[in-house]
């Protein structure tokens, strides 16, 4: 009964909700890309500033481009709860207890989160290689750019996403 709730809630709200997915899935591969990036094996062998200056430049701002996607995906998650107030208003009118509503409320976002996180490691896997080789190209520097992912990588980002729940 509760997932056919969700559903419905889900169909009704699909473009604001797939504007949300759209922008999540894009935060976190670019995360995952600069996250990656830090880690490759021949950005360290190839390019001789990379471990001295550039690759704690480029952790660091994913740092700050990760904090900076939580705040937007907790504030537009909460502008989506505000937007269906009226719908909950009406689930307890029906007689659902608050902590009903509220279990609705949290697989909503969690569907949407888990349909976001595995869309944007997709979109990590497909755009790495190309920034690494324009990333290359733009330092100019001639090296054969490998796709390399890293379980370290892949589990940091698995323990991000599991934080917030």
């Amino acid at each position: 009964m509760y997932l056919k709730i969700i559903k419905k809630s889900l169909t009704n709200m699909r473009d604001s909700y797939l504007i949300y997915i759209l922008a999540c899935s894009f935060a976190i591969g670019l995360f995952s890309i600069l996250l990656s990036l830090t880690n490759n094996k021949i950005m360290k062998h190839d390019v001789s500033m990379w471990r001295t200056s550039l690759m704690p430049i480029v952790f660091t701002l994913s740092v700050v481009f990760a904090i900076s996607a939580f705040v937007y995906m907790a504030y537009v998650g909460g502008f989506f709860i505000k937007q269906q107030q009226h719908e909950f208003l009406t689930f307890q009118k029906l007689g659902m207890s608050k902590f009903t509503i509220i279990v609705i409320g949290f697989l909503q976002t969690f569907i949407i989160q888990v349909i976001a996180w595995v869309l944007g490691i997709i979109e990590a896997l497909i755009f790495q290689k190309f920034f690494g080789m324009l990333l290359l190209y733009l330092m100019h520097v001639r090296s054969n750019f490998t796709m390399y992912l890293r379980l370290v990588s892949l589990t940091t980002l698995l323990q991000i996403a599991a934080t917030p729940f």
